[in-house]
């Protein structure tokens, strides 16, 4: 075998191993990779969430202190539409059942209009009293259980 034959032999021997451990590098190297994406993806999944929990928790948390102050005092304008406000706030994170106490038959929305359109105080007092308690407790109850159902197996 002549001289250039056994170079040329030793080339091919050589390169062979040579791409083969690139393959294998870059196989480790896609691998890797990829399972930083993939992690990098999770952790942005459980940050978007906790963003829209906390979101979700205020806006709740904001409806209930501004029900109160309205509750108090009906026809303080001011007061109405900061809790008007609030209550809209609210409609943008909550689920059915909680959407339903807000905005149903005998939700908040419709109960906080009997209590501004009593013609007296005593009127405005029965309202407050039954079907305002009502509407407000029952909203409340479904605001826990939306939080409650969302935060479970975070605990």
């Amino acid at each position: 075998m002549s001289l250039p034959a056994i170079i040329k032999s030793r080339a091919i021997r050589m390169e062979t191993p040579v791409s083969t451990a690139l393959v294998a590098a870059a196989a480790a190297l896609i691998g890797a990779l990829g399972t930083q994406v993939v992690a990098a993806w999770g952790g942005l999944r459980i940050r978007r969430f906790e963003l829209y929990f906390q979101a979700k928790a205020s806006a709740y948390k904001a409806l209930l202190e501004r029900m109160g102050e309205f509750g108090c005092c009906p026809l303080d304008q001011a007061k109405y539409l900061t809790f008007l406000a609030a209550y809209e706030a609210a409609l943008l994170f909550a689920s059915d059942e909680v959407a339903e106490s807000l905005k149903g038959p005998s939700g908040i929305s419709v109960n906080a209009q009997r209590l501004r359109s009593a013609p007296t105080d005593d009127k405005r007092s029965a309202v407050a009293f039954t079907t305002w308690y009502d509407a407000t407790k029952a909203a409340s109850t479904a605001m826990r259980n939306d939080l409650k159902r969302r935060s479970d197996g975070l605990q």
